[in-house]
């Protein structure tokens, strides 16, 4: 049980840096998609995690919980004194083989799924230039930097440990590697994201910025003269 749910809580880190991809590529078109088409769209982005999740409890229910089930791993505990075994993975039962089928697709098409959001808004930046002042496109080229990285991000946490998982289940080695990793790396492209965000996006840095007073901002006072009613501006750092 414990497998399935690490196994779901680093899907769900994946699907959500999907979903930012998606949202950023929404914010920075002319003209916003259409309410149902943007939740259609979501509904895409999260189908492979329900289905997921309902073959995991349907794995959970028919395959952990049965008290024959329990009472098998008993026994083979009480001859067994290197390690505990709390369950065994079997792909070749229906909900497994669902799963594991979701899981390989969507690693290999979450990279896609970048590429093609990057690649979207390059063009439409290039064909909106020259509507936009050089500061606007200095903005969208730190805010393509940023893009780039959290495309890049799920390739290299996710594609390189899986195909060490799916070797080790090929034939049947033991990889320390695989065995501590394996839910601890998925999740880094969600935990790395947000930080991405706050830099490349100039509103956001600025804010960061004068929150840890590195660029101090300026307060505009107005002072009135009694004597003589006119206005002074004076600029206080």
């Amino acid at each position: 049980m414990f497998y399935h749910i690490m196994q779901t809580c680093t899907f769900a880190s994946g699907i959500s840096v999907v979903i930012s991809l998606f949202l950023k590529y929404q914010a920075v078109r002319l003209t916003p998609f259409d309410p149902k088409w943007r939740k259609f769209v979501l509904f895409l982005i999260i189908l492979p995690l329900i289905i997921s999740v309902s073959m995991e409890v349907v794995l959970i229910v028919d395959h952990s919980l049965p008290l024959e089930i329990r009472e098998h791993y008993e026994q083979l505990n009480l001859s067994n004194e290197q390690y505990t075994i709390v369950g065994v993975i079997d792909f070749f039962i229906w909900p497994s083989t669902v799963n594991t089928s979701v899981m390989v697709l969507s690693v290999f098409m979450f990279p896609v799924v970048g590429l093609l959001s990057l690649w979207k808004m390059r063009k439409l930046f290039k064909r909106t230039s020259d509507r936009v002042s050089a500061i606007k496109n200095s903005q969208r080229r730190l805010f393509l930097i940023g893009l780039v990285i959290q495309t890049f991000l799920p390739l290299i946490f996710y594609c390189p440990i899986s195909l060490v998982y799916f070797y080790c289940i090929r034939t049947k080695e033991e990889i320390l590697l695989q065995q501590y990793f394996m839910f601890t790396l998925p999740a880094c492209p969600a935990l790395i994201d947000p930080y991405i965000t706050l830099y490349f996006v100039k509103p956001y840095r600025d804010t960061i910025k004068n929150w840890f007073t590195m660029r101090m901002g300026t307060k505009k006072v107005v002072i009135v003269s009694p004597a003589t009613m006119n206005s002074t501006l004076m600029i206080v750092e």
